[in-house]
Order: C-alpha cells, then sequence, then structure tokens
C-alpha cells in the first residue's frame, strides 16, 4: 500500500497480485471529493472501473473487455437521476443502450448495429404517455415505426422504404374510432387508402393515381347499407359510378 499525503489530502494505491492476477486500487480525493480508480486483471483483461463524484454527483464509468471486445458502461446520476449508457461490442457489432431520466421521465434509446445495419429503439415517457420510434434499415432499406400513446390512445405510423418506393400505414385511433391511412408509392405513383370506422361502421376510399389519372372509390355503409362511389376521370373526362344498395 502507498499512502501519499499532498497538502492534507491522502493519496492512496493498493496492489494486490493474486495467483498471477494484478488488482489496483488508486484512490485520489480531490476538494473533499472521492475520485476512484479500480482496476482488475484477469487472464490479461483489464476491467476497469472510475468513479468520480462531482458536487455530490455520481460518476461512474465501467470498462470490460471480453475477449477483446470492451464492453462499456457510463452512469451519471445529477440531482438524483441517473443516466445510463451501455456499449457492448459483439463479434463487431455495436450495441448501445442509453437511458436519461429527465425529472422523472424515462428516455431510452437502443441503438443494434448488424452487419453494418443500424437497429435504433427510441422510447421517451412523456407524463405516463410512451412515445416509441422503432427504425430497422435492412438490406439498406429503411423500415421506421412510430408509436405514441396519447391519453392511452395509441396512434401508430408504419413507414417502409423498399427499392426506394415508400409505404406508409398511419393508424389514429380517436375515442375508439380507428383511422387507418395506407399510402404505396410504386414507380413513383401513389396509391392511398383511408379506413375510417365510426361508430363501428367502415368509411373506406381508396385513390390510385394511373399515367396522371386518378382512380377515386368511395365505400360507405350506413346502417349496414352499402353506398359505393367510383371515379375515373380519362383524358380530362370524369366517369363517375354510383351504387347504393338499400334492404328491399
Amino acid at each position: 500500500m502507498l499512502n501519499i499525503p499532498i497538502k492534507g489530502q491522502a493519496i492512496t494505491m493498493l496492489k494486490i497480485t493474486m495467483k498471477g492476477q494484478a488488482i489496483t486500487i488508486l484512490n485520489i480525493p480531490i476538494k473533499g471529493q472521492a475520485i476512484a480508480i479500480f482496476n482488475i486483471t484477469m487472464k490479461g483483461q483489464a476491467i476497469t472501473i472510475l468513479n468520480i463524484p462531482i458536487k455530490g454527483q455520481a460518476i461512474a464509468i465501467w470498462n470490460i473487455p471480453i475477449k477483446g471486445q470492451a464492453i462499456t458502461i457510463l452512469n451519471i446520476t445529477m440531482k438524483g437521476q441517473a443516466i445510463t449508457m451501455l456499449n457492448i461490442p459483439i463479434k463487431g457489432q455495436a450495441i448501445t443502450i442509453l437511458n436519461i431520466p429527465i425529472k422523472g421521465q424515462a428516455i431510452s434509446m437502443l441503438n443494434i448495429t448488424i452487419k453494418g445495419q443500424a437497429m435504433t429503439i427510441l422510447n421517451i415517457t412523456i407524463k405516463g404517455q410512451a412515445i416509441t420510434i422503432l427504425n430497422i434499415p435492412i438490406k439498406g432499406q429503411a423500415i421506421a415505426i412510430l408509436n405514441i400513446t396519447i391519453k392511452g390512445q395509441a396512434i401508430t405510423m408504419l413507414n417502409i422504404t423498399m427499392k426506394g418506393q415508400a409505404i406508409t400505414m398511419l393508424n389514429i385511433p380517436i375515442k375508439g374510432q380507428a383511422i387507418a391511412i395506407l399510402n404505396i408509392t410504386i414507380k413513383g405513383q401513389a396509391i392511398t387508402m383511408l379506413n375510417i370506422t365510426m361508430k363501428g361502421q367502415a368509411i373506406t376510399m381508396l385513390n390510385i393515381p394511373i399515367k396522371g389519372q386518378a382512380i377515386a372509390i368511395w365505400n360507405i355503409p350506413i346502417k349496414g347499407q352499402a353506398i359505393t362511389m367510383l371515379n375515373i376521370p380519362i383524358k380530362e373526362q370524369a366517369i363517375v359510378i354510383l351504387n347504393i344498395t338499400i334492404k328491399r
């Protein structure tokens, strides 16, 4: 054990060698704050723990290499809030978890890199409401899911990009009613379908532009009756077909 007092401060270093393994503890107090470094070498691997309290706040860094991979944990406590970041590389892939609580709210981000692709999950809880964003690129394609829960209602948006084409689906439940919008872009053309469920009734609108022409189909069931309208403009001419099914 080595103890060196500097200006009334005690710097202590303890080194213990057990079975060829080295355990080193270094403690440095600065202005009443204790900085501690703990290093353990196991089978040639170095495990390092750094703890720095600043104005009563604790900053802790863990570094653990396993089979040449570095696992790092960063924990910062600020005003009683804990900020934690965990980084785990597995076979050259990086897994990062970040958790930041702000005023009792939890912000979590999970990032997983697999074969050079980044998968990211962001979760933000605001006043008990959960906002979740999931982004998954597959073979250079981006799949994004956004989920927002507001007052117990879930708003979900799904966006899938395939070969440069965008498929977007938006689902918004309002007071127990479901509003769904599906948008598919094929070769620069947008196909849109709107589905609204009101009091158990489904209102559906399908819009298909073909070579700059818009084909629209409306379907409205009212009290079990089906009202369907088909609108096809051809060379600036409008062809409208209205079909109403009424119980005889």
